[in-house]
């Protein structure tokens, strides 16, 4: 068996879908950043003040800012905010933050596409991590194992890293 055959079988779409891609001129402008997305990830990194939410969430609301890396935003910031503060461990957040928002305005701009039904997360790692696994796994909503509809698409589930996982649009055919 080839691995395009194991991949067509392990990845088989439940039902008449198929995956697809959002073009990035296709998607959306909006920044989907919230000051409470920032301190959920904030509170997870005990090495970094609470104070740096504020900061940060304006940073990242620029649509600019997310073309460049966590560790040449954290050179934008005040040079009193970053007093004290693990410059490495900040920029590794702010990169966390710029993958979650580039995965948020994936989604939201899939809704725009017509025949969409919704999100397939596939895991990063084989096998999965068990909070990854329980999500990536399961046929939580009848459409396919790892699918949910665009209202449904968990968050990360592992606050202040990476969330783990890939998201791929599901369209009917």
């Amino acid at each position: 068996m080839s691995i395009f055959d194991w991949l067509g079988l392990r990845f088989k779409p439940k039902g008449a879908v198929v995956e697809i891609g959002v073009p990035m001129q296709e998607r959306t402008e909006r920044v989907p950043l919230t000051l409470e997305l920032v301190q959920r990830h904030l509170q997870a990194v005990t090495a970094l003040p609470a104070t740096l939410a504020e900061p940060v969430y304006r940073l990242l609301a620029n649509p600019l800012s997310m073309q460049h890396s966590g560790s040449e935003l954290v050179k934008q910031l005040p040079a009193e905010i970053l007093e004290g503060v693990d410059k490495a461990a900040l920029g590794s957040l702010i990169n966390v933050l710029i993958n979650e928002v580039t995965r948020r305005m994936y989604i939201e701009s899939a809704g725009l596409r017509p025949g969409v039904v919704g999100i397939r997360l596939l895991a990063e790692q084989d096998p999965p991590p068990p909070e990854i696994a329980a999500i990536t796994e399961v046929d939580a909503h009848g459409l396919g194992k790892g699918v949910y509809p665009l209202n449904a698409v968990p968050d990360n589930p592992t606050p202040g890293k990476r969330c783990g996982f890939y998201v791929r649009v599901v369209q009917k055919v």
